[in-house]
This record gives C-alpha cells, structure tokens and sequence, in this order.
C-alpha cells in the first residue's frame, strides 16, 4: 500500500510539473502571440498608407519587427504557430510580411551572421512585398489568379525596391534581397530571372522564407499544407531553385 501511494505521490507530482509548464507555455505564446497581432495590425496601417502614397518610414518598420524578433529569439517554438494566427485570408497579406521577416532573421541568425545582419534580413524579409501597395487591389483579394493578374504580380519585387532603394539604414544587401527574393538558383524566378551565386544570400533567405509560409496559411486562391509536407515539397518539388544549406537549416 505505502508502495502504491508513493507511486501515487509520484504521478500527482509530474502531473503537477507538467501542468506547470503547460501554462507557462501558454504564457509565452500569449504574450508573443499579443505583440505578433499587434504587429501585423501596425503593419497594416503602414502599407495602406503606402497605397495612399506615403513613402516607407524605417523607423516605424523597425519598431514593428524588431522587438518581436526579440521575443521570438526568446522563445523560437513560436515560430510552429505562425500560420495560426491569419485570423482571415484577406489578411493573409499583412501576416505574411510580418512572418516572413521573423522566419527570414530566425534563418539568417541560425545561419551565424551578425546581429546587424540578422536584423537587416528581419527589415528586409518584412518589406520584401512592399511594393504590393502598388499593384492593382482587386487582383490581391481575386479567388483565380489569371495570366495577366500574376504579370502585374511579378512586378511588385521591382515596386518594393522602388521603395526602399533610398533608405540610408537599409543595408544595399538588404536593398538586392527585395529585388532578388523571388530569383531561383536555376534561373526559374523574376524579375530579372538571376541565376546561382548572382543572387544574394539575403535574397535566398528570404526566398525560402516567403515560399514556406505561403504554402503552410490559407490563402485566397490556395489552401494550406502542413509545415512538414511544405518543407518536403521546397526540397523534393523545388530542387536546384533553393539554397539547401538554408533549407537544411529550416
């Protein structure tokens, strides 16, 4: 009987400490969670203001992203959950900035670069799309993409760099890597359909950045896949277009 109630004794205590850890998890991911919607909401306002033709303010982008980039270098598990939060498609725009500018810093930082790089990554993997403020919205917010919609769309690298090609506090890789985040290593992307080592390692973050968390949300004319299937397919179905060093990485 003592035998069976130290047992006893034992199972409440582990339960007890995994309870305790259950919500202290919670509570990171809330408070992460609470900045990481405050963020795409603040984002939101910058890019409508953008299409109403208003420049971009670095220092407002800085302030979005990096002390989230923070509290995610804190608590990366976080970055499991970032497809959960696109409360709609619609918004799928504003999320997808904000993730992939934490997804691309989380990268490049794992990567070893310097914390000055990280960031200009992080900076420059949220204002990749950009220069969506200057494509037609209707086409955004289309179920069916048609031929000619994702010719306007194939535009918007060009758009982004328009936006950010004077800001003194963008690195010029930081600058490239918007223009580029839409090249494959075999030649396959645009704008300027770069090939290999002309296009930069900022660039190639971003790239498998934006890819992976576009095929893991819900979008308006695609549904999603699983983390672990969108991984498989950038390795399996995209072979010879990514960096697999950064993709061994993710």
């Amino acid at each position: 009987a003592k035998k069976s109630l130290s047992r006893n004794d034992q199972a409440e205590k582990l339960s007890e400490k995994e309870d305790i850890k259950n919500r202290a998890t919670s509570t990171v991911k809330n408070t992460f969670q609470q900045l990481y919607l405050e963020s795409v909401e603040n984002y939101k306002k910058q890019f409508i203001s953008w299409q109403s033709g208003s420049a971009v303010d670095i220092n407002k982008i800085r302030n979005i992203m990096l002390p989230l980039f923070n509290e995610l270098v804190e608590n990366p598990v976080n970055l499991l959950f970032l497809q959960n939060y696109v409360d709609t498609p619609k918004n799928y725009l504003y999320h997808h900035a904000i993730a992939v500018g934490l997804i691309s810093g989380y990268l490049a930082r794992r990567l070893h670069m310097s914390q000055g790089e990280y960031y200009q990554v992080t900076l420059a993997g949220c204002l990749s799309d950009c220069g969506m403020a200057k494509v037609n919205p209707a086409i955004l917010l289309n179920s069916k993409i048609t031929s000619e919609d994702f010719r306007e769309i194939k535009i918007h690298p060009t758009y982004s760099f328009m936006f950010v090609k004077n800001i003194p506090s963008l690195s010029r890789d930081a600058k490239i890597a918007i223009l580029q985040h839409h090249e494959r290593l075999d030649g396959s992307g645009y704008p300027l359909k770069e090939k290999g080592d002309k296009i930069n390692q900022y660039a190639q973050i971003i790239a498998i950045a934006d890819v992976y968390h576009a095929m893991v949300c819900n979008r308006v004319y695609k549904d999603k896949v699983s983390p672990f299937r969108a991984i498989e397919i950038l390795t399996r179905e995209h072979f010879g277009q990514f960096n697999v060093t950064i993709l061994k990485t993710l």
